[in-house]
Protein backbone atom coordinates (compact mmCIF):
# COMPACT_ATOMS: atom_id res chain seq x y z
CA UNK A 1 0.00 0.00 0.00
CA UNK A 2 2.58 2.75 1.03
CA UNK A 3 6.22 2.24 -0.10
CA UNK A 4 9.28 2.03 2.68
CA UNK A 5 11.61 4.31 3.60
CA UNK A 6 14.50 4.52 5.94
CA UNK A 7 12.08 6.45 8.53
CA UNK A 8 8.90 3.69 7.83
CA UNK A 9 5.93 3.17 5.84
CA UNK A 10 4.81 6.45 3.73
CA UNK A 11 1.13 6.08 3.40
CA UNK A 12 -1.12 7.81 1.05
CA UNK A 13 -4.56 8.90 0.64
CA UNK A 14 -6.13 9.45 -2.68
CA UNK A 15 -10.08 10.41 -2.68
CA UNK A 16 -12.38 11.96 -4.68
CA UNK A 17 -15.20 14.37 -3.63
CA UNK A 18 -17.74 15.06 -6.21
CA UNK A 19 -19.84 18.35 -6.13
CA UNK A 20 -23.34 19.76 -6.61
CA UNK A 21 -22.15 23.59 -7.21
CA UNK A 22 -24.88 25.42 -9.61
CA UNK A 23 -22.91 26.96 -12.38
CA UNK A 24 -24.15 30.05 -14.63
CA UNK A 25 -22.61 29.71 -18.10
CA UNK A 26 -22.99 32.71 -20.30
CA UNK A 27 -20.60 33.64 -23.87
CA UNK A 28 -19.00 36.95 -24.51
CA UNK A 29 -19.33 39.03 -27.87
CA UNK A 30 -15.71 38.07 -28.08
CA UNK A 31 -16.78 33.93 -27.73
CA UNK A 32 -15.25 33.43 -24.68
CA UNK A 33 -17.25 31.42 -22.11
CA UNK A 34 -18.10 32.57 -18.23
CA UNK A 35 -18.56 29.89 -15.91
CA UNK A 36 -19.27 31.32 -12.13
CA UNK A 37 -21.16 29.52 -9.05
CA UNK A 38 -22.61 31.93 -6.95
CA UNK A 39 -22.25 29.72 -4.43
CA UNK A 40 -18.38 30.17 -3.67
CA UNK A 41 -17.48 34.17 -3.45
CA UNK A 42 -14.82 34.93 -5.87
CA UNK A 43 -15.38 31.65 -8.43
CA UNK A 44 -15.31 33.15 -12.22
CA UNK A 45 -13.35 32.08 -14.77
CA UNK A 46 -13.07 32.17 -18.50
CA UNK A 47 -12.96 29.40 -21.31
CA UNK A 48 -12.23 29.68 -24.52
CA UNK A 49 -14.79 27.14 -25.09
CA UNK A 50 -17.88 26.19 -23.49
CA UNK A 51 -15.91 23.00 -22.00
CA UNK A 52 -13.11 24.84 -20.75
CA UNK A 53 -15.03 27.19 -18.90
CA UNK A 54 -16.96 24.69 -16.97
CA UNK A 55 -13.50 22.42 -15.99
CA UNK A 56 -11.59 25.62 -15.03
CA UNK A 57 -14.62 26.43 -12.75
CA UNK A 58 -14.88 23.30 -11.91
CA UNK A 59 -11.02 23.37 -10.76
CA UNK A 60 -11.05 26.60 -9.05
CA UNK A 61 -14.34 25.51 -7.16
CA UNK A 62 -12.28 22.43 -5.97
CA UNK A 63 -9.27 24.18 -4.81
CA UNK A 64 -11.29 27.07 -3.10
CA UNK A 65 -13.36 24.36 -1.08
CA UNK A 66 -9.91 22.78 -0.03
CA UNK A 67 -8.20 26.03 0.84
CA UNK A 68 -11.05 26.69 2.84
CA UNK A 69 -10.96 23.58 4.48
CA UNK A 70 -6.62 23.95 5.55
CA UNK A 71 -7.65 27.11 6.93
CA UNK A 72 -10.54 26.69 9.63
Amino acid sequence: MGKYSKHGTISRVVFEVRMNLPIELEQEDDGRWIAESDELDGVLVYGDTKEDAIRNVNTLAANVIAERQENA
